[in-house]
């Protein structure tokens, strides 16, 4: 009962060109004209992701003109990791604000999607530090519908297929903040915090590490992991005022320290799929 398409890549042109749904038997069959400079795909969607097959030829009588396509088992329950989490904290602006970037790594370590249990439910829910105001999603791999923020809560309204994806969120910490209470609802085998004031801290369990210079802007890196829900506490060293004359603007400037961040990370790939729901000829 699957939705399949069939597409069309070739050297002039590329995109759908038929589709059908498949027979009680998972099986389905489509009459094109054989192209030899045509590459073929076959897709699904299944519970809102889209599925590709491996591509094949289009040459009449060869051999992979057989093609199976594995569309993953969705689950509401299929368990969703933090696999890492990067925080880079800004100095204060000239008004004490201090800019945050955060990036989280999803992990669906399974063979099953995650998919929420209904239409207004959150497939994953994640906590922001309490004091943490103008909360915006960055480039993340999950559109922007997706993602709500009630209070501090983060909210994902979207299916999570194994394997990692990344989600990213600006936000800025209120003026004489003197300490933040990061919490964590989960453990985190990847902590990194890059703080750019020099007499700024983190708590355990994270140690302090190296120093890293990010277009001309210098941050101390603290690492570690948590093993348990908790917090970690953070600390500055002023009362987040600077001079009057520091009128620099620090949003948005964390680009590269993201890519340095996510070189960290060392994400890992994504497992193989198990063997499931539509197989075809062609």
């Amino acid at each position: 009962g699957a939705m399949v398409v069939l597409h069309y890549v070739t050297p002039s042109k590329q995109g759908p060109v038929d589709s059908l749904r498949v027979g009680a038997d998972g099986r389905f069959r489509f009459a094109q004209p054989a192209d030899t400079t045509a590459i073929l795909l076959i897709s699904s969607r299944w519970d809102g992701v889209q599925y590709f097959s491996t591509p094949i030829g289009s040459a009449h009588g060869q051999r992979d003109s057989l093609v199976t396509l594995v569309v993953s088992d969705s689950a509401s329950s299929a368990p969703i990791a933090l696999a890492a989490r990067h925080l880079v904290i800004s100095a204060p602006a000239a008004d004490g604000t201090r800019s945050a970037v955060d990036l989280l790594i999803l992990a669906n370590d399974g063979y099953q999607t995650r998919v929420p249990p209904d239409l207004s439910a959150a497939s994953w829910r994640f906590l922001m530090p309490k004091t943490a105001v103008n909360l915006v999603l960055g480039e993340s791999d999950f559109a922007e519908e997706a993602v709500q923020f009630h209070g501090d809560t983060l909210e994902l309204h979207a299916a999570v297929p194994p394997g990692q994806r990344q989600l990213l969120v600006h936000y800025q910490i209120p003026p004489a903040t003197r300490a933040l209470s990061v919490p964590w609802a989960e453990g985190t085998p990847v902590v990194n915090v890059l703080l750019e004031e020099a007499a700024a801290t983190a708590g355990a369990p994270l140690a302090r590490a190296d120093t890293t210079t990010v277009d001309g802007r210098h941050y101390t890196r603290w690492t570690g992991a948590m093993v348990a829900p908790g917090a970690i506490q953070l600390r500055f060293g002023g009362d987040g005022q600077l001079p009057g004359w520091v009128a620099e603007a620090v949003a948005g400037c964390f680009a590269l320290g993201l890519i340095v961040m996510a070189l960290l990370s060392g994400r890992r790939a994504t497992r193989p799929l198990r063997p499931s729901a539509v197989t075809a000829t062609v």
